[in-house]
């Protein structure tokens, strides 16, 4: 079976790193940081980079948007990344299928911010494939183009393939691919939302596939 694992929210609480680096960026790049974009931010959190900054600046042009986005990039991995944690339960939900089964990450976080922590984390060497968004031309979540993408690189037929998350854009990349989806909810922030739309659990040690 292949499963596929979300980053952010499912294997590690990078809230705070991610959260820091939004704002640092932005108010270098010349924007006042209200209490509007700050808690904008904390609500879309789960989308891409460039998407959540659409969201809380309307209007922002294509070479700002580039650039904040890019130095949401940098800062992440060169001043934030210490703040970023393993989820507990992660740990033990990994170390007990990558062997039976193939693991892979499909996240909305940068390839070079998932790089990093896999790294610091000494994970990497637990899965099979890594998609982020841009890799390939393919779109970030809730578009299904990673999720297709990973399913005809390891050879999975759908039906035996799962993807686990904490977002709603992580259920409804599963629903437009066509997957099974639980999700886990010690770290989302839309657990009212996918109580009533998806197999759930606390944390991934709870899982049962």
């Amino acid at each position: 079976m292949l499963i596929i694992l979300d980053l952010d929210g499912t294997l590690v609480d990078s809230e705070k790193c991610h959260f820091n680096s939004f704002v640092k960026s932005l108010e270098r790049n010349g924007f006042a940081v209200t209490k509007k974009i700050k808690s904008g931010i904390m609500n879309v959190f789960g989308l891409s980079a460039k998407d959540i900054i659409k969201k809380v600046i309307p209007g922002i042009s294509e070479e700002k948007l580039l650039l904040v986005a890019e130095d949401i990039k940098e800062i992440a991995v060169n001043e934030e990344i210490d703040k970023v944690k393993i989820i507990n339960g992660a740990m033990d939900f990994v170390k007990a299928h990558y062997k039976s089964d193939d693991l892979a990450i499909i996240t909305n976080s940068s390839e070079k911010f998932t790089r990093a922590i896999l790294k610091r984390l000494d994970l990497m060497k637990y899965f099979k494939m890594l998609v982020a968004p841009g890799m390939k031309g393919l779109k970030p979540k809730p578009s299904d183009e990673m999720i297709n993408h990973a399913l005809n690189k390891l050879r999975y037929n759908k039906s035996d393939c799962l993807l686990i998350g904490d977002s709603i854009y992580d259920f409804l990349s599963a629903k437009k691919a066509k997957i099974r989806f639980i999700a886990v909810l010690s770290k989302s922030d839309y657990k009212k939302e996918l109580k009533k739309l998806a197999e759930c659990y606390t944390d991934l040690s709870r899982v049962k596939i």
